[in-house]
């Protein structure tokens, strides 16, 4: 199938944009309020992976309440969040973390 109408032809070449492999908590403090219209983001799944620390859920979903308070402060008011995890598994539970 070929797409009629490519997605770059959307996409104004004059705006900034930037990828940031850095602590996430640490760039989104430098950041104004309202400045985002998209973010996408993969955060860690807290499930061992070989590029993280896992840490007890509790610990965990603090994190990540931290962050996504700061991802809201710097998401324009007509602006949208892609946000990608997976399950949090222990030897008794199953949390979905979506």
């Amino acid at each position: 199938m070929k797409i009629k109408e490519p997605l770059f032809n959307y996409i104004n070449p004059s705006i900034k944009y930037s990828i940031e492999n850095e602590d996430s908590l640490t760039v989104l403090k430098t950041y104004k309020d309202e400045i985002f219209d998209l973010i996408i983001t993969s955060p860690p799944y807290n499930i061992g992976k070989s590029y993280e620390t896992k840490t007890s859920i509790e610990d965990y979903l603090a994190t990540q309440e931290e962050i996504i308070k700061e991802l809201i402060r710097v998401l324009s008011e007509k602006g949208s969040i892609c946000w990608q995890v997976e399950l949090s598994v222990t030897s008794t539970h199953a949390i979905c973390l979506n």
